[in-house]
């Protein structure tokens, strides 16, 4: 994502449209739960997370680390 502005305009249009379509999917099951927060807010926030979780696969952690991080993710949805 850092990069984007590097990538040729039908590149970022299809990385465009893959975001939105997963935030769709986030928005759907997140809906069907029944969150105290507005599911809209709660959708964004996991993608969000995603991004910067991706990034940080490049930074090679453990795996433990990064199962980790998806526990705590988890935990802290199930609040909101």
């Amino acid at each position: 994502m850092r990069e984007l502005d590097l990538l040729p305009e039908a590149a970022k249009e299809l990385i465009a449209e893959d975001r939105r379509t997963l935030k769709r999917l986030f928005l759907k099951n997140i809906a069907a739960e029944k969150t105290k927060m507005a599911p809209e807010s709660i959708a964004e926030l996991v993608a969000t997370y995603f991004s910067g979780f991706c990034i940080e696969q490049n930074m090679k952690l453990k795996r433990s680390s990064l199962f980790e991080k998806i526990d705590d993710l988890i935990a802290t949805l199930r609040m909101i």
